[in-house]
């Protein structure tokens, strides 16, 4: 009997693998488990694509819990469809479960849904038309948090992560000419990479409408579901309600709502902040009209 047909054998097998573990960890094992296995696998039905610094991993964790969702056999992204897209298809199909499985937890669950999600899907030039390609029934999530906090946890976290050795009102003035050309070449060649456009775009992930407008362009309005970052973590019930409404799922109550939330280390530099609400003024209020409500007071 395979590990395909029966989940049980997977269990024989290795059986540490089934007790409670950090979700990475068991993911990547579960992964080493299945690797061997041949045939379909339970593509997703959803993606979170962004943006960074927006709570994509607070997100990720709400849907997962629920007891109908299955996420990848990996951390929460696999990062296919922005700087793994030179990998073969059967390499994206690895990190998902093997669908007879999924077939024999849907009979005592009910339908199972699939999903992922990476900080970088959206605002790669590229990424929404690679999904609808090879997902044309997905449905997406997208965070949006407020463009100068978000910009300025952006800064923070490449600053701690070693990748940002500017000052903060430095890198601002010099992000135009850090990413000038990255995202053609993104566009012109599936396999390009590009540091810069992922690491300096501080401003650049604050044009939500620009962004959400080239989303349109792959994936159908009705199949993308707009979420604000701050009602994610002040109302955290109500939005998972409409997350999970969007999914056709039963709502299933959040138990621990503190995901993500963490001590402020630093006062923002609220002059810096200004400008850069300032420069995205007009996209934001495009924002607004297009979802019929404005999200952030400032």
């Amino acid at each position: 009997m395979s590990v395909i047909a029966d989940g049980r054998e997977a269990r024989a097998r290795a059986p540490h693998l089934f007790e409670p573990r950090s979700a990475s960890a068991k993911g990547r094992a579960l992964r080493t488990v299945f690797s061997a296995v041949t045939g379909t696998r339970r593509l997703p039905g959803f993606l979170i694509l962004g943006e960074k610094r927006c709570g994509t991993t607070s997100l990720h964790r709400y849907i997962t819990e629920h007891p109908n969702v299955l996420g990848p056999l990996a951390p929460k992204s696999t990062h296919y469809f922005d700087t793994r897209y030179s990998e073969s298809l059967d390499w994206y199909k690895s990190y998902f479960w093997p669908e007879p499985l999924v077939q024999r937890m849907e009979r005592r669950r009910g339908p199972m849904l699939s999903g992922e999600s990476s900080p970088y899907y959206f605002f790669h030039p590229a990424a929404a038309s690679r999904i609808a390609e090879t997902l044309p029934e997905i449905r997406v999530l997208v965070l949006m948090r407020e463009p100068g906090s978000r910009a300025w946890s952006n800064f923070q976290y490449e600053r701690d992560k070693g990748n940002e050795t500017l000052g903060f009102d430095e890198a601002i003035a010099a992000e135009s000419k850090r990413i000038a050309g990255e995202e053609q070449r993104l566009l012109d060649d599936d396999a390009y990479v590009s540091h810069a456009h992922r690491t300096f775009s501080y401003v650049a992930r604050g044009r939500y409408h620009e962004h959400l407008m080239r989303l349109y362009q792959s994936i159908d309005e009705q199949r993308v579901h707009v979420v604000c970052s701050e009602e994610l973590y002040t109302d955290t019930q109500r939005v998972m309600a409409g997350v999970h409404e969007f999914l056709d799922l039963e709502h299933v109550p959040i138990a621990d709502t503190s995901a993500g939330r963490a001590n402020v280390r630093e006062p923002a530099p609220v002059e810096a902040l200004d400008r850069i609400r300032a420069e995205l003024m007009g996209d934001t209020e495009n924002l607004y009209a297009h979802l019929g409500r404005r999200l952030w007071a400032s």
